[in-house]
């Protein structure tokens, strides 16, 4: 898995703290929580999300750590 997928579809950032969305897809909370808020809609696809919720996702937030203790990837 390379990098990319370890990048918000919303800020192109690295995710600090990965969600799931109910679309499927994983985003940084902050800037899912603030599309939701305005949106509605799944960032992605476009299509009405069926729920709020958001589910924390260690794998992910895990992978993340490397990329910033050896200055692999910046989170500006």
């Amino acid at each position: 898995m390379g990098n990319q997928h370890l990048l918000c579809p919303i800020t192109q950032d690295l995710m600090m703290e990965p969600v799931l969305a109910a679309d499927g897809h994983a985003y940084e909370r902050a800037a899912i929580e603030d599309w939701i808020s305005i949106h509605g809609t799944s960032p992605v696809s476009g299509e009405p999300l069926a729920s709020a919720t958001l589910i924390p996702c260690h794998t992910l937030r895990n992978m993340t750590r490397p990329y910033l203790s050896f200055g692999g990837a910046s989170s500006s």
